[in-house]
């Protein structure tokens, strides 16, 4: 069968009216059409219910009248219409204005909300501001590591009791020359040691400003 049967055609195959030529031709056709299946599905559980409901009134009826065919003719169109107007707002002028409407009014909250909010930049007189470098040394502690005192001179303080000579002498004159060469001695290494934080501290400062240099030109 390769046309769809029709209401009378599925009814009278369930009341089992047809020949048995129509019914394995409408058998066949329900095997393969999704959509007969369900109508006969549909047609069926009408049947269930008109009969729970009305038994006694279908019995009535002749079964020539037709009426049950129209009746279930009359219930498709209606689920039709109602499947319908579940999308009718889409094509309703006003829902569609309103819509359009919203959709400008997102995209402007979208577009200007964030220029409220925005952070001025720098000035450049702040950004090109001289830093100093992290790495500069503590005057302090650089001082005592290398055996000197705050205003830069040898602390002798700093000379180990142990790095002093034993020495015998009754000469004064000796024992001065002897201290003196012991403290000479001592204070060597120390006076080294403040030559090379100069060094230091020199190098930083003009590295820094080799850098300040450097990020200005890039700026350029």
């Amino acid at each position: 069968m390769k046309s769809h049967p029709d209401f009378v055609k599925l009814n009278e195959y369930l009341d089992k009216q047809l020949n048995k030529d129509e019914i394995e031709v409408v058998r066949a056709h329900l095997e393969n059409c999704e959509r007969c299946r369900r109508e006969l599905e549909e047609i069926t559980a009408l049947r269930v219910l008109l009969t729970e409901d009305l038994g006694e009134v279908l019995q009535a009826i002749p079964p020539q009248s037709g009426w049950f065919e129209r009746l279930v003719d009359r219930y498709r169109r209606d689920r039709t219409r109602r499947q319908r107007s579940r999308w009718a707002w889409t094509t309703n002028p006003r829902y569609l204005q309103a819509i359009a409407l919203g959709a400008v009014a997102l995209l402007l909250v979208v577009l200007y909300l964030p220029l409220e909010d925005r952070v001025p930049l720098p000035e450049p007189d702040q950004a090109e501001k001289f830093v100093a470098p992290e790495s500069l040394p503590s005057p302090e502690k650089e001082l005592r590591m290398f055996g000197l005192d705050q205003r830069g001179e040898p602390d002798l303080e700093m000379v180990e009791p142990d790095q002093v000579k034993v020495f015998s002498s009754d000469d004064p004159a000796e024992v001065e020359r002897i201290f003196t060469a012991l403290q000479e001695a001592n204070l060597r290494p120390i006076r080294r040691g403040k030559e090379i934080l100069v060094e230091r501290i020199n190098q930083t400062e003009a590295q820094a400003v080799i850098d300040q240099i450097t990020r200005q030109e890039g700026k350029k």
